[in-house]
């Protein structure tokens, strides 16, 4: 492993945790400031702000340092630290799991309403990625550290996206939003005649939704929950396959870069998020065109545009 790696890994690391603990440090002093607090020393709130400044301090020291002779030291350092790290991936693993876990359950449930900073959770979410990287290390030695922090940082967001569907399978009786009840019963249309004893039309809005929607209307004794779980599993499913089929056309040679493609590209399509529907067009063309064969691309091309 070249020393250039490490030290631009150790330096982006340092650098991305310093600007988080910075606007921590930034919104704490806003917030002193909009409540017009007297400056004392006895003051939990500017004692609070001195220690992060000083914590600011050091991590900006830690950071000029890898531009002196120091940095030799500092990656040896990190290197020692990574030694004494579990190895087994069993344990490894199940690290990973309680550490995305925890982050998780910490920012979306109840309990991450005392900490809405988006600050505050940014320098979680960057501690939390910083551990991750280091056990990742443990276990992939000779892996480009850039590689293992981008890997890092995608496992996080990814856990932490497919959690965030965890309230959505739940028990409840009502509406979880303000569409959703409206949801189930144009899905149940497809099958209305069974259902409702006559038979109603499908509706005309959405059909390719409604219609992945209705299928587990086929077993008419599925609860409620189910019906939630499958949407969720529809979110995530059409959202991979769309990630897997794009990666498979570009001919990806590279299993590590297979992965990371697959994974920013599952992230990717999260940032609207685009709807399950929407994506079974677009994995209809990249499964099907071929600009040899004209006739097929043409059917799958009008397919995806019906």
């Amino acid at each position: 492993m070249k020393i250039s790696d490490r030290l631009a890994a150790l330096r982006l690391v340092l650098g991305g945790l310093l600007l988080f603990w910075l606007q921590l440090t930034l919104q704490l002093y806003r917030q002193i400031r909009d409540l017009g607090v007297i400056f004392s020393l006895t003051s939990q709130m500017w004692l609070l702000l001195f220690g992060l400044i000083c914590l600011s301090g050091f991590g900006f020291a830690l950071l000029l340092l890898t531009w002196t002779h120091h940095r030799r030291r500092m990656i040896s350092l990190t290197s020692r630290f990574i030694q004494h790290l579990p190895a087994q991936k069993p344990v490894v693993i199940g690290l990973l799991l309680v550490l995305i876990l925890a982050f998780s359950l910490f920012v979306l449930f109840p309990l991450g309403d005392f900490f809405n900073s988006a600050a505050f959770r940014w320098l979680l979410f960057g501690l939390i990625v910083t551990v991750v990287a280091l056990l990742l290390r443990r276990t992939l030695p000779m892996a480009n550290w850039l590689n293992i922090l981008a890997l890092a940082l995608l496992i996080v967001g990814i856990c932490y996206r497919v959690l965030q569907f965890l309230p959505d399978i739940s028990l409840d009786p009502f509406s979880l939003n303000w569409s959703e009840a409206s949801r189930y019963y144009y899905a149940s249309l497809f099958f209305s005649e069974k259902i409702y004893g006559f038979a109603v039309p499908p509706s005309t809005l959405h059909p390719t939704r409604y219609w992945l929607q209705s299928l587990p209307f086929l077993l008419s004794t599925l609860p409620l929950w189910f019906h939630r779980a499958w949407q969720v599993f529809l979110w995530l499913a059409c959202s991979l396959g769309a990630a897997w089929l794009l990666a498979r056309r570009l001919k990806i040679a590279s299993q590590t870069w297979l992965l990371l493609f697959l994974a920013w590209t599952f992230l990717f399509l999260w940032q609207g998020p685009v709807y399950y529907h929407l994506l079974v067009m677009v994995m209809l063309v990249l499964w099907g065109f071929d600009p040899r064969r004209f006739w097929r691309s043409l059917l799958i091309v009008a397919l995806a545009s019906a």
